[in-house]
């Protein structure tokens, strides 16, 4: 989180959670914002985490990943190429490595 990132560089020792807290106090829930699923979303969601995403979460279900997917189609590519090679080594399935490759 790039907000808790610049406090740690000020000297802030908390936790990012605790800037979560703050902010969700402070600005109310992100449900209730009625704003693009992306800009609402984007302070609160790392790089790790949209990786994750992509990885483990159904997109059909999903309102950030199909808001981002439909902002870049290249992200929406690499994200089922991801998939696949995810699925290949966590299903151990060796003859599918060449097809994939």
């Amino acid at each position: 989180m790039l907000l808790w990132q610049e406090l740690r560089e000020r000297g802030f020792e908390g936790h990012s959670s605790t800037v979560r807290a703050w902010l969700r106090q402070r600005f109310g829930s992100l449900k209730k914002a009625k704003t693009n699923p992306l800009a609402k979303r984007s302070i609160l969601i790392g790089h790790q985490r949209i990786a994750w995403l992509m990885l483990k979460a159904n997109p059909i279900g999903n309102r950030y990943l199909k808001a981002l997917y439909r902002a870049s189609p290249e992200i929406a590519s690499l994200a089922h190429v991801a998939r696949g090679l995810f699925e290949i080594i966590r299903k151990r399935n060796a003859a599918a490595w060449p097809t994939w490759l």
